[in-house]
């Protein structure tokens, strides 16, 4: 796409701000993020950027955690926007940067609450197998094809394969285990 001179960076800031009211909203609520736009506002996002964000982000407890991917699915979207508008980005940016945000956020979200519901209600474990089971998150549709929207949500779906065991939890709460994690990966930068 075209690259204009940084002399015309704040004329791109003022065509998204109006052109979209969730910008507007955006900066008007979290004014720092207009520091990042002009700084980055000619680099795309890209999977590896975004898990560096995240990295970067200090997560003690759920809290925290939703708290971080929310910044991030904030910070993503508007330099996504941005650029759309502005014409820096072409379609196939946008359909990628959306997502890889949706992709980078579930995997993200299930790396941090794996160990905290392991903690609190055991390590799942096959019946048949013995071996220590994930959850695996499907993205299917337009997640799957790599065809994710700026204003499309996706619904995940949440798969498990064979009969559980859990170390320190009865039969009647091993599910809660994949139950919960399943929740908190789908409502993971509300």
């Amino acid at each position: 796409m075209n690259s204009p001179s940084l002399a015309s960076d704040q004329t791109l800031i003022e065509s998204g701000l109006h052109h979209s009211r969730y910008v507007q909203r955006l900066l008007q609520s979290n004014p720092s993020l207009l520091e990042e736009l002009h700084a980055d506002l000619h680099l795309p996002w890209n999977t590896e950027s975004m898990k560096a964000a995240l990295a970067a982000s200090e997560i003690s407890d759920e809290a925290s955690l939703k708290s971080a991917l929310r910044m991030l699915r904030k910070r993503v979207m508007l330099r996504l926007i941005v650029r759309d508008i502005s014409g820096l980005a072409d379609l196939h940016e946008v359909m990628d940067n959306a997502t890889q945000l949706a992709e980078v956020t579930t995997v993200f979200a299930l790396e941090q609450l794996t160990p905290w519901l392991n903690a609190q209600y055991g390590q799942p474990i096959g019946d048949e197998s013995s071996t220590v089971q994930d959850l695996i998150v499907v993205g299917m549709g337009k997640l799957g094809g790599g065809r994710t929207q700026c204003f499309v949500g996706y619904r995940p779906d949440f798969c498990l394969s064979g009969r559980r065991r859990n170390h320190r939890a009865t039969s009647c709460q091993q599910p809660r285990v994949f139950h919960r994690a399943g929740q908190e990966t789908d409502h993971r930068a509300e």
